[in-house]
């Protein structure tokens, strides 16, 4: 989920033009909510930013989706079905899309994947990002 929001805003800050964030904990979508008001008092980019409370199974992804960041994400069941939620929607709406794991768990449910491959690896501090790849 996105927690407190702290990623959404980097990404708003960094110019990217939609920002969603998904959370299942209505209480972290509230603080999330509050910090990304108090952030646009300082970025005018703050309203693309959006936060949505909804388990990520529920979500219904619309196909323009390019980004996907992921911090020390679900289990292992959650993680296979939503990385078969992901690869549905590639099928059904070719696009570019990296998908950014910190603490990735399971890397087996992307060896010799047809959709995704490993791009990069990339380590800052103690977080190691195992950055994956589609391209359509």
């Amino acid at each position: 989920g996105c927690g407190k929001g702290r990623v959404l805003l980097l990404a708003a800050e960094h110019g990217f033009s939609q920002v969603l964030g998904l959370e299942i904990s209505p209480a972290l979508c509230r603080l999330a909510e509050q910090n990304v008001q108090a952030f646009g008092k300082v970025c005018p980019n703050a309203e693309s930013i959006k936060v949505i409370c909804t388990n990520i199974l529920d979500y219904q992804l619309d196909g323009s989706e390019t980004v996907f960041f992921l911090y020390s994400p679900f289990d292992y069941s959650v993680t296979d079905r939503f990385l078969q939620m992901l690869r549905q929607s590639l099928k059904e709406h070719p696009r570019n899309l990296c998908l950014i794991i910190d603490e990735f768990r399971f890397p087996e449910l992307l060896a010799n994947d047809d959709y995704f491959q490993q791009t990069l690896t990339y380590k800052y501090g103690a977080a190691v990002f195992h950055v994956y790849s589609h391209v359509s």
